[in-house]
């Protein structure tokens, strides 16, 4: 949802990370705020929110900031405002 090239429900594959997902979507737009990628995950009734420096995996290869996804996670892309 959001700041990518193609915003959509995609099929899960196990192992899939946000990294992978987001290129599934066609990657950021030019107008992405990267660093502040938002994992949503539902468990147990609960919500749970994850900021995901992607601009950081991306470009710094921090690749321990990458989140493994699961069945039922909403990826959030906002646009930057500047």
């Amino acid at each position: 949802v959001g700041s990518v090239v193609n915003p959509g429900v995609y099929t899960y594959k196990e192992g899939d990370t946000v990294l992978d997902a987001l290129l599934r979507a066609g990657g950021f737009t030019e107008f992405a705020s990267r660093n502040s990628t938002k994992l949503v995950r539902e468990t147990d009734g609960k919500t749970q929110t994850f900021r995901v420096r992607m601009k950081d995996v991306m470009e710094d290869g921090e690749m321990d900031k990458n989140m493994e996804i699961t069945p039922g996670d909403m990826i959030i892309v906002p646009e930057s405002f500047f």
